[in-house]
């Protein structure tokens, strides 16, 4: 895509918590220069329940949004990425393009299934610790990879 938006790919494991909620608040913080879109390792059938319900208490709906898995972003018709950010503790698969890669370690509220009032807690935490780190990530000066290559190609040659 051409339109000067910087591609972000959030991983995670079953494609159902953390990388829905991220895609989901990157698009909204900052969705005049991102684009951001999520995926699963071993994705699962649909979306966590609560994490709906957390996206719509803080007024980020997810509509629209729906699980995926990796292998939808390594053939020749996706969209290229410029970031991929790991949610999980899994190895990710390298993706076309040669993106940026990070991994953010974030608590997982799928460990305290079982407790509602824990489970409920772990939610809030894991949302809040991705809000913080989408809006810091949002504010950062980047770059879409291919005007990081048009920009770096002149260097190359006066090297």
């Amino acid at each position: 895509m051409t339109d000067g938006k910087i591609n972000v790919l959030f991983v995670c494991k079953d494609n159902a918590i953390h990388s829905i909620a991220a895609q989901v608040l990157l698009n909204r913080f900052g969705g005049k220069r991102f684009r951001a879109f999520s995926c699963g390792l071993q994705p699962a059938e649909k979306i966590h329940p609560r994490t709906v319900e957390m996206l719509a208490a803080h007024g980020v709906p997810g509509e629209g949004c729906r699980t995926r898995s990796v292998a939808d972003f390594s053939t020749a018709s996706a969209p290229e990425m410029d970031f991929v950010i790991n949610l999980c503790d899994e190895p990710i698969p390298r993706l076309p393009g040669n993106p940026f890669m990070a991994h953010w370690r974030i608590t997982d509220p799928s460990s305290e299934a079982g407790d509602p009032a824990r489970e409920a807690l772990a939610f809030r935490r894991a949302f809040r610790e991705l809000e913080t780190r989408i809006r810091l990530f949002s504010v950062l000066r980047h770059q879409p990879r291919e005007e990081q290559r048009v920009h770096a190609a002149p260097q190359a040659q006066a090297a």
